[in-house]
C-alpha cells in the first residue's frame, strides 16, 4: 500500500497565523512587511476566504524604509485599520523584513494604544522560525490570555481547530451545530470561527473538542488554566465519522445519543444513496489523491 502523507508541504508560518486571525469575526490582521509578503497572504485569502469579508490589510513597508523604521508607517495602518472595520482585536503580524529592521512593534503598538481603543498585540511571523502548522497553533494558544474565567455550563462545547478558510467552512459549520443540537449539546465558541468576545469566554464551555488535534496546545492550555478537559475527534465526514465524533463528544459529557435521531438520519441518507447507487459502483475501488490540511484529509481518506 502507498504511504499516505497526512501533512501538506509545509508553508509560511505568516500564512498559518493568517488564517487562525481571520477566523476571529471582528478582528484585523496587519501584515508589517513588504508588499510581496502581503501580497502572498493576501491572495490566499482571497481564493479560499470569502469575498465580502476580507480583513487583511498591510503597513505599506518598502525597502527604502530599512533607514529609517516602519513606526510612522505601521502607526498609520493601526489608525486606519480601527477607523476602517472597528474591530475588537487587531494583530500585527512581523514578517521577516521588519523583524531584520528591529522594528519595536510592540513599543510602537504601546504608543498608539491611548488612540485605538482596542486589543492590539504583534505576532512574529518570519519564514525563518516555523511553518503555517506552527503559526496556527501559537495564534490559538496566544488567545488564551485573553479569555475569562467562568463557570462551565452543561451541554456547552467549544470546538477547536476549526478553519474557517477551508472550502464549505461555513455549511460544515452549521451541519455541525445541528448534528450537535440534535443531541442536546450547543456550540459555545469555535477557536477560531467566533468573534472575540466568544472567544474570550470560551472557558464557559464544559468541554473542549479537538478536531484531529489542531490546536491541541490550545486545549492544553485551557485544561491547566481553567480546568477545561478536551477530548481529540476526527472531522465529521460520513456517516461513520459524524457517529464516531458524536459518541466521543457524548462520552466526555456522560450523555446519551439521541437514536431515534440517528436511525432518522441514516434512513435519510439511505434514501438518498439508493438514487445513485448505480454510479456508485462505478466508481468504488478507484484509487484517489486527497490534498488538503491534515485536519480533513485524514478523515476523508477514511471515509472514501
Amino acid at each position: 500500500m502507498a504511504e499516505i502523507i497526512y501533512e501538506p508541504v509545509p508553508d509560511s508560518k505568516l500564512l498559518g497565523v493568517m488564517r487562525a486571525i481571520n477566523g476571529i469575526r471582528d478582528a484585523v490582521a496587519i501584515v508589517h512587511g513588504k508588499s510581496c509578503c502581503h501580497a502572498d497572504t493576501l491572495l490566499f485569502n482571497i481564493l479560499t476566504g470569502c469575498h465580502d469579508d476580507i480583513r487583511l490589510v498591510g503597513s505599506g513597508i518598502r525597502s527604502q524604509d530599512i533607514s529609517v523604521g516602519g513606526y510612522r508607517k505601521l502607526s498609520l495602518a493601526i489608525q486606519s485599520a480601527y477607523q476602517e472595520f472597528n474591530p475588537r482585536l487587531i494583530a500585527v503580524l512581523v514578517t521577516s523584513f521588519t523583524t531584520l529592521m528591529g522594528d519595536d512593534v510592540d513599543g510602537i503598538i504601546k504608543s498608539i494604544k491611548r488612540d485605538v481603543p482596542c486589543e492590539i498585540c504583534s505576532l512574529a511571523c518570519p519564514g525563518y522560525i516555523g511553518h503555517a502548522s506552527n503559526g496556527y497553533e501559537e495564534v490559538l494558544s496566544f488567545l488564551v490570555r485573553y479569555m475569562e474565567g467562568c463557570l462551565p455550563e452543561k451541554g456547552l462545547v467549544n470546538i477547536v481547530g476549526f478553519k474557517s478558510d477551508d472550502p464549505h467552512s461555513r455549511a460544515d459549520l452549521e451541519e455541525i451545530k445541528r448534528m450537535l443540537g440534535t443531541h442536546g449539546v450547543r456550540v459555545n465558541a469555535m477557536l477560531t470561527g467566533s468573534s472575540f468576545d466568544e472567544i474570550r469566554i470560551a472557558p464557559k464551555a464544559s468541554l473542549n473538542v479537538v478536531i484531529s488535534r489542531d490546536g491541541i496546545g490550545c486545549a492544553r492550555l485551557m485544561e491547566e488554566m481553567f480546568k477545561t478537559p478536551y477530548i481529540v475527534v476526527p472531522y465529521p465526514f460520513g456517516c461513520q465519522g459524524s457517529l464516531e465524533f458524536l459518541e466521543g463528544i457524548a462520552d466526555a459529557l456522560n450523555i446519551r445519543l439521541n437514536q431515534d435521531a440517528i436511525l432518522k438520519e441514516r434512513a435519510q441518507v439511505k434514501e438518498r444513496l439508493q438514487g445513485v447507487y448505480t454510479y456508485l459502483q462505478g466508481i468504488y475501488g478507484l484509487p484517489v489523491a486527497v490534498v488538503g490540511d491534515a485536519t480533513r484529509a485524514k478523515a476523508i481518506s477514511h471515509f472514501l
